[in-house]
This record gives structure tokens, sequence and C-alpha cells, in this order.
């Protein structure tokens, strides 16, 4: 059985990971990488669903941060996998944007 974490829960996660690599003190692992990118593939995915992915989050952010994680680099995967969570993060706004938008009757203009 597999189990969902909930937008909110990985919007905090990749918050938490984001404070820490700005830290001077902090050394970015392939854990945090790893983390970091799952958290934006799953953001990602579920604004995909929704219909409002941002057209290159996946081959401008995604791909490459997958390859810097393979290439060692987590820093710059954290880095790429932040952005790629912000471009989903703003997806989502735009998907309530909408959906309130759709929900309202559109005002008549007063002019004839």
């Amino acid at each position: 059985m597999q189990k969902t974490i909930s937008l909110t829960k990985l919007l905090k996660l990749l918050a938490i990971v984001a404070t820490l690599s700005a830290s001077s003190v902090y050394a970015a692992s392939l854990e945090n990488a790893e983390e970091a990118l799952k958290a934006a593939i799953d953001a990602n995915n579920k604004v995909a669903e929704m219909g409002f992915e941002w057209r290159d989050t996946r081959k401008a952010l995604l791909d490459p941060a997958q390859k810097a994680i393979k290439a060692g680099d987590y820093d710059k995967a954290i880095e790429l996998a932040n952005t790629a969570l912000s471009h989903a993060e703003s997806g989502m706004k735009q998907a309530q944007l909408a959906e309130k938008a759709s929900a309202q009757p559109f005002a008549k203009s007063s002019k004839n």
C-alpha cells in the first residue's frame, strides 16, 4: 500500500530543505537532494493532474535536477528542485484562481 503525502506537507518539507540549503553550515547530501526532488516531482505531478503544469518545468528543471544528483552536485539539484516546486505552487495558485473565476458570473458591460 502506497502512502500519499499531502501537498501542504510536501511544501513544508521543501521549505525546510530550501532553508537548510541556504545555510553556510549546511552541506547538501544525496538524501536531501532526493527528498527535494521527490517533493518537487510530486507537486508537479499534482498540478499536472489539475491541468496547470508549467510547460518547461520537467525539461528545464526536474530532468536537470536528476542529472545533478547523478553527478553528485546536490546543491544544484536542490536549487533546481526548489525552483520546480515554486513553479508547481504557482500553477496551483493559477488553478485556484481559474476555479474561482469560473464560479463567478461574468460582469455585463454597462457600455452599449
